[in-house]
């Protein structure tokens, strides 16, 4: 019996440190790949468009997230970037407040609108933005909204996109 025990204890130490899941063994998201009508000089690349659902930093639950110092960001149907150019060089005006908006469900194809709310600031300052269609496209075939998110003063800001069934939210500090 006492030769047993260590044995025994040894097994379930193993066995229960080796259960449950890591990064590594998780499934990798279902990512839905869109029925798009591309420009004749462009093809759907379908394994960037994966990548970019599974790799970009994020989730894809709808939840608002902070961006960061980073480029690009996930949040629901959602991928936004590029917010280092966006805060580094905004100044206020169109030519200098490029976001690009890629969202994970392009059909049926739908204007973009984004709510932009200024947080920490009595009153609240809120401004609708609207961009109507058409996508542009990458070169790998994926459509995304090419935008001017013109904000009218630094500050914390959280970004609502909606797109059809598409959403998303994104917090950035000018």
């Amino acid at each position: 019996m006492r030769r047993a025990t260590p044995f025994a204890l040894c097994l379930v130490i193993v066995v229960g440190c080796s259960g449950g899941s890591s990064d590594s063994t998780r499934k990798p998201e279902k990512v839905p790949i869109p029925q798009v009508s591309l420009p004749s000089t462009l093809s759907f690349d379908k394994a960037a468009w994966l990548k970019l659902w599974r790799e970009t930093p994020g989730t894809p639950q709808q939840r608002c997230l902070d961006v960061g110092s980073r480029t690009d960001v996930r949040s629901g149907d959602f991928v936004v970037g590029n917010f280092v150019s966006f805060a580094r060089y905004w100044d206020g005006t169109e030519e200098q407040s490029k976001l690009y908006y890629i969202p994970l469900h392009p059909s049926p194809p739908a204007p973009l609108e984004v709510t932009a709310t200024r947080l920490n600031r009595e009153p609240p300052l809120a401004v609708t933005l609207q961009f109507p269609q058409p996508f542009s496209w990458t070169l790998k075939g994926a459509p995304f909204y090419a935008t001017g998110t013109v904000l009218p003063e630094r500050g914390l800001w959280r970004l609502e996109p909606v797109a059809g069934e598409n959403r998303g939210c994104f917090e950035l500090q000018l």
